[in-house]
């Protein structure tokens, strides 16, 4: 059995960036979405409670990203507000491919045995630690016991100076060595075999030796002094109030799309190639027994599915950032086996 989750920062997609004047494409992200075969994604920046995923005005002038994917019959969608002080009124959302995989269901008895379904929802834990809560889903794999528990999470940006990066920092910790252990040891009514996943855009890099020559390049972006988590050479962190449990980063590769300026010193759009590795996967190894592992960023949502067909754009990294996003998604691809196999994991760095 093999499911693809994955991560997607839409870049304040909301009724603005639906305007004429910034229409983005949302044929070209649901495109995306199918195109790569996602059970489930987590999204980060998506505004005016995730209108762009359905009918927007009565008028139904504009297609929803649900009906380019095929419509609500076939895939799932559910949207909350991340919290805070942002005057974007930011939002976390989860969409799932319902042939595939389904909301998980917990059988109670109170006083008669029932299921009762879990609609993903903003974690309470550890509120004076993060700017903004974490969004937290369970996915339970049609015909089988598997359960994917997704904790989506935006953290704080800010000036990105040396009190934000530290404020970042500190967040991750608090994701990491607290938050992630305690929900991947809930117990719910169901035996189910579960696997606990934090994903989403860490507005931080992971140093490990695959990424020195990268941090240390000049051909870096904007981030000249990047925000870094606390981990060690292999991106893993301990947590010790919880016994020691180790909780590993992954994807390393750049997801972020360089910046270019105009002349009034305001972003106008990406030139050509990539500024930071901001988007991760974290997960406890010794959780993910006999399941093989492998991340890897989809560099094709700018090289093949926005490819310029007119005179409108430069380039593809400028058609991408203009009407799909200032990321590109990442994915995790994990096949459970039934043999009692070792675990592996690998990054797939095309």
């Amino acid at each position: 059995m093999s499911f693809r989750i994955g991560s997607f920062n839409l870049m304040n997609l909301g009724l603005t960036a639906m305007s004429k004047n910034k229409e983005r494409d949302l044929k070209t992200i649901a495109d995306i979405i199918r195109g790569e075969h996602f059970d489930v994604v987590a999204l980060q920046e998506v505004l005016s409670e995730g209108k762009a995923f359905w009918l927007n005005n009565k008028e139904h002038i504009k297609k929803s990203i649900i009906m380019e994917l095929g419509g609500s019959s076939t895939w799932g969608f559910e949207w909350a507000h991340a919290g805070g002080n942002d005057p974007r009124q930011e939002g976390y959302a989860f969409i799932w491919n319902k042939r595939r995989i389904e909301l998980s269901k917990t059988e109670v008895t109170t006083p008669f045995k029932k299921e009762r379904v879990f609609k993903p929802r903003m974690l309470e834990l550890n509120r004076k630690d993060l700017s903004r809560q974490p969004y937290y889903g369970r996915f339970t794999a049609k015909a089988t016991n598997v359960e994917f528990r997704l904790i989506c999470v935006h953290t704080y940006f800010g000036n990105d100076d040396r009190k934000a990066r530290s404020f970042r920092q500190s967040e991750l910790n608090a994701l990491l060595e607290e938050i992630y252990p305690q929900i991947a040891d809930k117990r719910y009514g169901n035996p189910n075999v579960s696997y606990t996943i934090l994903l989403g855009d860490y507005n931080a890099e992971l140093l490990v030796l695959e990424t020195m020559p990268w941090l240390m390049s000049s051909d870096r972006g904007f981030a000249k002094q990047p925000a870094i988590m606390n981990t060690d050479l292999n991106g893993v962190v301990e947590s010790k109030k919880y016994k020691g449990r180790k909780i590993k980063t992954v994807q390393y590769e750049p997801t972020t799309l360089k910046k270019k300026v105009n002349d009034n010193n305001v972003d106008e759009f990406a030139g050509s190639g990539f500024a930071c590795s901001y988007d991760h996967f974290s997960f406890e190894e010794e959780k993910f027994n006999n399941a093989l592992i492998r991340v890897k960023r989809i560099r094709k949502a700018v090289t093949h599915y926005c490819k310029i067909q007119n005179g409108d754009y430069d380039t593809n990294f400028e058609k991408y950032y203009k009407t799909v996003s200032d990321h590109i998604p990442i994915a995790m691809d994990i096949e459970i086996n039934t043999r009692d196999v070792p675990r592996t994991f690998w990054q797939d760095n095309k």
